[in-house]
């Protein structure tokens, strides 16, 4: 069985340092600082990592110094320089002591990092596990460390990636129903409902494929995930995530079709060729998320404007997060949860010729 390719990182702390936030020793600093943050909030992160490294080198005694060497760390992640970000986070220590704000945001980071650094590497690679379990107990520390912090949803969320990604799926489990509990309100809990979802899905796969395996209980599990799916095409709060939900949808009805009764198999097989037929070209959301990112730019600027800081911190989290989600969404070619095994695939022709007709 496939592993699902990564089509969601968990987003950043809504705290970036915003013109303001640190007072340049120098006015040309502080300009410079201001065009780099425009850079960074309108999605250009090569060309704000230039500007950052700019600032670090131009003005190296400036107090500026240490909140741009974190900045440019956020734009090497962005541009998948994990090494290199990892390294900017470390070098920031090495100044005057920093809030602890900064800690706290280089604390998520570190965790980020790690997990997009073993994300891009093979599953074949062997140091790959060894560096989700090195992302999973920096998340596990910033639990620990920051309880009451405004990110903890998107943290737990990361761990459950990793422990997804290293198959440790009951943990993977039990971090996202611990998501779903604290933060049943929230506008992207969808994210911990698809990813709960997809690690039911692929626990139903295995019991199904395996000798010895609890048919009845990996049907139950694929119902469960389908029940999760077609709540989250409902609700229809994130557009990408339920063109995703769609085909993860058709994925685990194709498998329950081929391990259920043959009564059952003609609706199934049904609902799953329209599960497939309801995903929208990836060229379609990828552009609806493009100008859904530009949008913030004007947004953020006007709230900086009117000295508004609960305003931008609101829209420098949508922010990121819609960043993030366009990265993901231009990365892979089509979301999948790896699950038609080869008597799904036999049918397929035969359902899919019927909708043809």
């Amino acid at each position: 069985m496939k592993k699902l390719p990564v089509i969601v990182i968990s987003p950043l702390m809504s705290l970036l340092f915003w013109p303001g936030t640190v007072h340049a020793q120098s006015q040309a600093a502080a300009q410079e600082n201001e065009a780099a943050y425009n850079l960074l909030s309108n999605a250009d992160y090569k060309g704000a990592a230039a500007a950052y490294q700019g600032i670090i080198t131009g003005y190296p005694t400036d107090i500026l110094v240490q909140s741009a060497t974190i900045q440019l760390g956020v734009c090497q992640f962005y541009l998948g320089e994990f090494d290199k970000a990892l390294a900017s986070l470390e070098k920031s220590k090495t100044g005057p002591a920093l809030t602890p704000d900064q800690m706290q945001l280089i604390d998520n980071l570190r965790a980020q990092i790690l997990a997009a650094k073993a994300m891009a590497l093979t599953p074949t690679d062997s140091s790959r596990k060894g560096i989700f379990e090195q992302a999973i107990k920096s998340y596990n520390d910033f639990v620990t460390k920051y309880p009451q912090s405004p990110d903890l949803e998107a943290v737990v969320y990361g761990r459950a990636l990793c422990e997804y990604q290293i198959s440790d799926y009951d943990k993977a489990a039990a971090s996202l129903r611990e998501n779903m509990q604290k933060f049943a309100a929230s506008p992207t809990i969808e994210g911990s409902r698809n990813l709960l979802a997809i690690t039911l899905a692929t626990q139903g796969g295995e019991q199904l494929t395996k000798d010895g395996g609890d048919k009845d209980k990996g049907l139950d599990l694929l119902k469960q995930a389908e029940d999760l799916l077609r709540s989250i095409i409902t609700s229809k709060k994130d557009l990408a995530l339920v063109n995703d939900a769609n085909f993860q949808l058709g994925e685990i009805l194709f498998m329950r079709a081929a391990f259920s009764p043959e009564a059952d198999r003609k609706s199934l097989y049904e609902q799953a060729a329209s599960a497939y037929m309801a995903v929208l070209p990836k060229e379609d959301i990828v552009a609806m998320q493009q100008e859904k990112v530009k949008s913030y730019g004007p947004q953020k600027i006007a709230a900086l404007r009117a000295k508004n800081l609960p305003l931008k911190n609101k829209l420098d989290k949508e922010n990121e997060r819609s960043g993030m989600r366009l990265n993901a969404l231009s990365c892979v070619a089509l979301p999948t949860c790896g699950l038609a095994l080869a008597e799904s695939e036999r049918a397929l022709p035969e359902v899919l010729e019927k909708f043809e007709a």
